[in-house]
């Protein structure tokens, strides 16, 4: 996969090199979905399902509700939600459905760190902080094309990119690494950046799990097809939105009840003794909300992989004709793209290319979700290590005993080699929180090797 190649690269994944890939990742997403989509029929067979009066469901006698607020594009829309996931409902498609609680389960943890990024005091009133409009482009637009952006904007704009360990002059020479108390001042102020109040932490994981887990819950359990479930199944879609509104609210309901759950503007916010102790205890709290994101990846990602391993390993198990759709390729491999044509005219692009037509509309739907997965995987984990690496230091790679001598000789650092194990056992959606959650603590812990930061500030212009 694209992902596992950028990560055994040899060249560092510095925010410099990441702010390159991720708009080349986000054109190529672009042309993977819609353009590739377009050519084997998929989108005009969507445009006409947009455009009927009375729909019904793709492949099926049910009706599709098509009217829903009055306004057209925003109707369009939703007949769009309902279409594109009714076979992973259906159950006709069970490759499309078993890729499709995998993606669920991974953008769920990837929209938890998203949040916490937004919520950083350094990145107060940045383009990123405006989170519920980035929720609701990768949730109706494409993941795979918003997120990369995203990523991108953070990286030019964030302040909590390039965190440095400050030194202060002292008789004209400057601090090193055995000046604990200039060093203490400096890094605190670098890091306040990468603080988020309590308050925020402490609700994250219960405004989540209302506004996204609980609209995903009664479309799984309403009747299949009814307008019941077409409801909430636009009602999740809209999840970011509805975190935007319950999020406040829960704030308020219950501050009056726990201090801890304050807003930051009350005169119940926690009082620390000194910047390390406020540092660990959000520290605390971040690392809290990173393990209830891990866990989400790794309930999807343990359960489709079993799945699959089952399949393959105890074939008696399981229906003949499922064999097929539970193989690794059929759920997670995309066809090849189809290369563009610069010589036909864009109006008959389709035309001169349909010869490839999608057999179904589960298989397009499929398709079509597999590539936004993929460069959404690709996306998020170019973003997190170039965040690892330009803020740790990490003077203990340097041992080349036992098991990383090997992983030396195959170009595999000891970091690389956990992020690996990380997309193994919870996806590459929990190896960036890990990555992420890495440079939290060596900033926020207080643990953190000075000299060695000092001595790469110094050689380098930052900490890498």
């Amino acid at each position: 996969m694209l992902y596992t190649l950028l990560l055994s690269h040899n060249m560092p994944l510095e925010p410099t090199l990441a702010k390159f890939t991720l708009p080349l990742l986000a054109a190529l997403a672009l042309y993977s979905t819609f353009y590739q989509s377009t050519l084997n029929d998929f989108i005009p067979y969507l445009r006409t399902l947009q455009a009927s009066a009375s729909p019904y469901l793709p492949d099926s006698s049910l009706p599709l509700r098509a009217h829903w607020t009055g306004i057209l594009v925003l109707d369009r829309l939703a007949v769009q939600f309902i279409a594109f996931f009714w076979p992973v409902l259906s159950g006709e498609h069970p490759a499309f459905s078993l890729q499709a609680v995998h993606f669920l389960g991974q953008g769920y943890a990837i929209w938890t760190l998203l949040l916490v990024e937004a919520f950083r005091v350094g990145n107060t009133w940045r383009a990123v902080s405006f989170i519920t409009v980035w929720g609701l482009l990768m949730e109706n637009g494409l993941m795979a094309g918003a997120l990369p952006v995203f990523c991108v904007v953070h990286l030019w704009t964030s302040p909590t990119v390039q965190l440095k360990v400050l030194g202060k002059e002292k008789g004209g020479e400057k601090a090193t690494g055995t000046d604990t108390a200039s060093l203490t001042a400096g890094a605190t102020t670098n890091a306040t950046a990468l603080l988020v109040h309590p308050s925020e932490l402490a609700l994250l994981p219960y405004s989540i799990a209302l506004t996204a887990g609980l609209p995903t819950l009664f479309v799984l359990i309403s009747p299949t097809g009814s307008t019941t479930q077409q409801f909430y199944l636009v009602l999740r879609q809209l999840h970011p939105l509805l975190l935007a509104i319950v999020h406040p609210i829960l704030s308020i309901a219950t501050s009056a009840v726990a201090p801890i759950f304050a807003s930051a503007s009350s005169t119940a916010t926690p009082h620390y003794d000194s910047p390390t102790q406020r540092n660990r205890a959000v520290l605390r709290s971040l690392n809290s909300v990173y393990t209830f994101a891990t866990i989400t990846a790794m309930v999807t990602q343990s359960g489709v992989v079993a799945l699959i391993l089952a399949s393959q390993t105890t074939r008696r198990v399981f229906a003949p004709g499922y064999l097929a759709y539970f193989a690794p390729s059929s759920v997670f491999e995309p066809p090849r793209l189809q290369a563009f044509d610069f010589s036909s005219p864009s109006s008959s692009a389709t035309a001169t290319y349909a010869s490839t037509p999608i057999s179904s509309w589960a298989t397009g739907a499929h398709q079509f979700l597999q590539y936004d997965e993929l460069f959404s995987m690709a996306a998020i984990l170019v973003w997190a290590t170039a965040l690892n690496r330009a803020g740790v230091v990490r003077p203990g790679d340097k041992d080349q005993s036992g098991i990383r001598s090997w992983l030396a000789l195959l170009g595999i650092s000891g970091a690389r080699a956990r992020t690996l194990l990380w997309c193994v056992v919870g996806g590459p959606a929990a190896a960036a929180i890990q990555l992420v959650r890495e440079r939290d603590e060596w900033w926020l812990s207080g643990e953190r090797e000075e000299g060695a930061g000092i001595e790469g500030s110094e050689k380098n212009g930052k900490v890498a």
